[in-house]
């Protein structure tokens, strides 16, 4: 269960916010468990881990033009490194239950989410 629906309260873990100030301001979302940006947090009962932590870093500065990193970013399973799904800012925004597409080598499938959702 994630802290986005109602009723009972969500284990701690559950109450993360990943998106970035800009996109969803902190005094509107931030309760007073709220774990702000972490690493590693658990989601829906799964431990997962954000990409961008475990990612090397780049000896050049190559920006990344597709507009689904302006709006989420890609983490993976804890347990299993080779499954990685989406993480939509704008559903943590919105208070919608994460989707958690997969994500592949493809931005088509984030792209189409953004497109028909949001």
């Amino acid at each position: 269960m994630s802290y986005f629906s109602g009723g009972s309260k969500a284990p701690d873990s559950d109450r993360i916010i990943l998106a970035p100030s800009s996109i969803s301001p902190r005094q509107n979302n931030v309760t007073n468990d709220a774990l702000i940006e972490p690493d590693e947090f658990k989601l829906n009962g799964k431990q997962y881990v954000r990409c961008c932590v475990l990612a090397k870093p780049q000896k050049h500065n190559k920006k990344r033009t597709s507009i689904v990193w302006m709006y989420g970013e890609d983490i993976q399973l804890k347990q299993d490194p080779m499954k990685r799904f989406w993480y939509y800012y704008l559903c943590e925004q919105q208070h919608r239950q994460q989707e958690l597409p997969t994500s592949g080598n493809s931005n088509t499938t984030t792209l189409d989410y953004l497109e028909l959702i949001h």
